[in-house]
């Protein structure tokens, strides 16, 4: 076979390969969320796409970010970035918790819900009563791209609260090789296992070892043998 014709096959093989590459899922996606409003009746949403992320058994997430006031009191109570958790904090004491987190996905497989946090109240903001809910959610979905959304937003009386947006952030998912990895930084150790122990006396969801929405003695058998197993 003449060169020149060798050398084009060679060419599109590793075209092929490259695009193969690319297009394969990794241990880790971020969402971009700069842009995204916080403002009454107004649902928002982003995606990691093309970015994919492949299947793991568990994941650590975390929502961060700095956002500003557009207009109303929210300008006024935050005329320059700052972090979200601040905001959150501001809103509803205890919710900025939700924003970084773990779970299990037994299954191995997408879809999958990572977070699903829903909040809601009265607050008094500058000697307003400020009446708020909102839901944040972050997923994964059956083709591995990984999603965030905010929605059932409601700040009233909406036109004295005004609106807010992300200056700046991200939502990032990333794969953790062991289930039992309960604090998720890489290694199963005897923290795991206190950290569970703590978590599971407390009810906490961080007990919920198959993520089936309740923290049982079901749970806590099923962690004892996968740690005593090791991954």
């Amino acid at each position: 076979m003449p060169a020149r014709n060798l050398a084009r096959i060679a060419i599109a093989s590793l075209a092929g390969s490259a695009a193969c590459f690319s297009a394969r899922a990794a241990d880790s996606v971020t969402i971009n969320l700069a842009g995204v409003k916080l403002q009454d009746k107004t649902n928002q949403s982003r995606s990691s796409a093309p970015a994919m992320i492949d299947p793991a058994l568990r994941y650590a997430y975390s929502v961060d970010g700095l956002v500003k006031g557009d207009s109303g009191l929210l300008a006024v109570l935050f005329p320059s970035p700052t972090p979200l958790a601040t905001v959150l904090e501001t809103l509803s004491p205890g919710s900025s918790a939700a924003l970084k987190g773990s779970i299990n996905n037994l299954a191995g497989t997408h879809p999958v819900v990572l977070l699903n946090s829903e909040a809601s109240g009265m607050t008094e903001l500058a000697s307003i009563q400020v009446t708020y809910a909102y839901t944040l959610r972050v997923e994964i979905d059956s083709s591995n791209v990984a999603g965030f959304s905010l929605t059932g937003v409601k700040l009233s009386p909406a036109f004295l609260v005004g609106s807010m947006s992300f200056t700046s952030g991200a939502a990032t998912i990333r794969r953790v090789a062991c289930p039992t990895d309960i604090n998720s930084d890489g290694f199963v150790s005897a923290d795991d296992y206190d950290a569970f122990v703590i978590a599971f006396i407390a009810g906490d969801s961080v007990a919920d070892y198959n993520n089936d929405g309740f923290v049982t003695a079901d749970d806590f058998d099923a962690y004892v043998i996968a740690f005593e197993n090791g991954c």
